[in-house]
């Protein structure tokens, strides 16, 4: 038996007049199906922003997506990612950190491992140009994000310490780091941050 029937919305973001035709489609479709007797109880088109943007999209049920994490434009982020420091290590001015030499310490450096890298989810594109959360204090990626590992200099939180808490999206004190900023770096969208973090790192719920 037949439960369902739906589409997914091209440009539901970014073209109204190409979405109401597509709609106006896909209404034609359910209205053939019911004619020949084929009523299927859910009938749904609307991502986050057909739900948001287009009200005749919604149907019988939406599938919001990004908007249930809050990345959408005009809510407020739900999402966190966090590791934690496993080691840390002070290493001498012109010490190289990671795969390819590609970052040397200027100065004496305090850098710390998170057990976190591209395996999770957390792009090998960040190398040298991210920054984590750290005691509330923005802490930038050094070397290459490897498979498992990613280490940031934590010299400016000099209290930092095995076993703290550091976020890579999300809010940490007066700071935060969206989705959205790694997306930029990265060159992509945060619906593709968001969905590559692997099955690896543990999904957790929590209360408002």
């Amino acid at each position: 038996r037949v439960q369902g029937i739906y589409t997914h919305l091209a440009c539901g973001e970014e073209d109204a007049a190409f979405t109401a035709a597509q709609l106006k489609d896909f209404r034609r479709v359910v209205s053939v199906l019911s004619r020949e007797g084929l009523r299927p109880p859910l009938v749904h088109a609307a991502n986050s922003a057909g739900a948001l943007r287009h009200s005749s999209a919604r149907f019988d049920m939406i599938r919001p997506g990004l908007a249930a994490y809050g990345l959408y434009p005009g809510f407020d982020p739900v999402l966190s990612l966090k590791s934690k420091i496993v080691f840390l290590k002070t290493v001498a001015k012109g010490t190289t950190v990671s795969y390819g030499a590609t970052w040397r310490a200027k100065r004496l450096a305090r850098v710390a491992t998170l057990p976190i890298g591209y395996a999770d989810g957390y792009s090998r594109a960040l190398s040298n140009r991210a920054e984590v959360l750290v005691g509330g204090r923005r802490c930038p990626v050094v070397g290459r994000v490897t498979m498992d590992q990613t280490m940031v200099d934590v010299t400016g939180v000099p209290r930092a310490r095995v076993g703290e808490d550091v976020v890579l999206i999300g809010t940490q004190g007066r700071e935060r780091i969206e989705a959205g900023e790694l997306s930029r770096l990265c060159g992509t969208i945060p619906y593709e941050t968001a969905t590559a973090i692997s099955s690896r790192v543990p999904r957790v719920g929590v209360e408002p």
